[in-house]
């Protein structure tokens, strides 16, 4: 069994992009300090080491805020609604998204209800 903490996909593309952007920082003073003599190391350190604070930081919460919304939160109704349909509940999923890949899943959950509901009224129908 997997015991492993699992993570949201925001978290994880919001940390990704915070680190990208310290690497990327990172390699930009390594650059500077090789072409640029007069800079020490510490204060490239101090001059480049706000920067990644700061862009880390604040794209860090704007991925987060938006994936969360346009992504995972649509993806957990869509996941409490396959757990209804389990239960029996097979009323339509009422979820428009903008990202064509979940909207795309909402159309196959819909469909998915509908023939069921449908096959469920055929045998409730014969004699």
């Amino acid at each position: 069994m997997n015991t492993k903490p699992k993570i949201s996909l925001a978290l994880a593309v919001a940390t990704l992009t915070a680190l990208t952007i310290a690497v990327a920082m990172g390699l930009y003073a390594i650059i500077q300090f090789y072409t640029m003599p007069n800079h020490t190391v510490l204060s490239l350190l101090a001059e480049h080491g706000w920067h990644v604070l700061v862009l880390s930081l604040f794209s860090y919460f704007i991925f987060y805020l938006v994936l969360y919304y346009i992504v995972v939160r649509p993806v957990k109704q869509i996941y409490l609604k396959c757990y209804s349909i389990t239960k029996g509940d097979f009323s339509r999923l009422e979820l428009k998204s903008k990202i064509k890949e979940i909207q795309e899943v909402v159309d196959g959950i819909n469909m998915i209800t509908w023939l069921q509901k449908k096959n469920e009224d055929n045998v409730q129908k014969e004699p």
